[in-house]
């Protein structure tokens, strides 16, 4: 492997939360590996793609794939199970069409503590509230990814239980 090649690798996956001192925990640890995976490949999800390629990520069972993929617009849905940082994570992505854009969507599902990962993300981005929809199950959080560097229109979807127990899963999409 190239240095060209391990120095994008380090960019890519190595976001780091602001202000850090102490060693991150393992929501922080989350939340940083869904901003590095998908936060900056909103402008093009193939470089997800080619990254899991690129490392080896175990891809999805059919039944996974099934469950994760997206009810609407999931055709060209892939998922990969990805042992990082000694953590679990599923990651997917795909591309849609949303109010007549396309969009390039790309989620993590992470088993930490849902609050955690989701102070970590609302710290790390300049974000603006869009919507809180509850119910019995679950909470599911809204935001418009305000200053995004590659894409003018781009959000974050936090879902989580309502009881607050792991999992927490969190999608962003960036509109073309």
């Amino acid at each position: 492997m190239s240095l060209r090649v391990l120095i994008s690798l380090v960019a890519f996956i190595g976001f780091v939360l602001p202000s850090q001192s102490a060693e991150p925990t393992m929501a922080q640890r989350a939340a940083e590996f869904a901003i590095g995976t998908c936060y900056r490949a909103l402008d093009d999800v193939s470089r997800v793609r080619s990254f899991a390629r690129l490392m080896g990520w175990g891809g999805l069972s059919p039944d996974l794939l099934n469950i994760f993929k997206p009810v609407e617009g999931g055709a060209d849905f892939t998922g990969w199970r990805v042992s990082h940082e000694g953590q679990l994570f599923f990651v997917g992505v795909n591309v849609g069409v949303f109010r007549g854009k396309t969009a390039n969507i790309c989620s993590v599902v992470a088993n930490q503590p849902p609050d955690a990962v989701r102070s970590a993300l609302l710290s790390a981005l300049k974000t603006r509230s869009l919507t809180v929809d509850k119910d019995a199950m679950q909470i599911m959080e809204v935001y418009e990814l305000v200053d995004h560097p590659s894409v003018d229109t781009a959000f974050m979807t936090i879902t989580r239980l309502s009881d607050g127990a792991a999992p927490v899963s969190v999608a962003f999409m960036g509109l073309r």
